[in-house]
């Protein structure tokens, strides 16, 4: 009996053959978790305080001058101190603004700090200029 190497008749189709290994499954990318900008957090930062200071030296004023009698006024180095302090915490907004639009341009970073200190800079010089605009309270 010869071989006939491309014959079939010998060959058992009933049996199975080992499992081969499977590839391991395509590890899905998961985007890499974006950080806070540090400059939209120092923006909001800057923002909060130089604000609320703004509107605190405006209420000082307000109240020195309320607390003097009717016939007695500021004195200049008030009038100095309170112009001084109002002007160095209004150019902290308008740098605040700078820093939270800054934020807003920086790639693969999350923007809500930046937005938030764009957001609150804009509201403060928004109402200090409504505020210079209408003129001091009236007496």
């Amino acid at each position: 009996m010869s071989f006939d190497p491309h014959s079939f008749e010998d060959v058992d189709f009933s049996r199975t053959l080992p499992a081969l290994p499977q590839p391991p499954a395509p590890a899905t990318k998961k985007k890499p978790e974006l950080k806070n900008s540090g400059v939209g957090i120092a923006s909001f930062i800057t923002s909060l305080i130089s604000g609320c200071l703004a509107f605190g030296s405006i209420a000082t004023g307000l109240v020195m001058e309320a607390a003097l009698p009717e016939d007695e006024e500021l004195s200049e180095a008030n009038i100095a101190v309170i112009v001084l302090s109002f002007i160095f915490f209004m150019l902290g907004t308008l740098l605040a603004l700078v820093m939270g639009i800054a934020g807003l341009c920086q790639k693969d970073r999350k923007k809500l700090f930046a937005y938030l200190g764009v957001i609150v800079s804009s509201f403060t010089l928004l109402v200090v200029v409504v505020m210079m605009v209408l003129g001091p309270p009236a007496e």
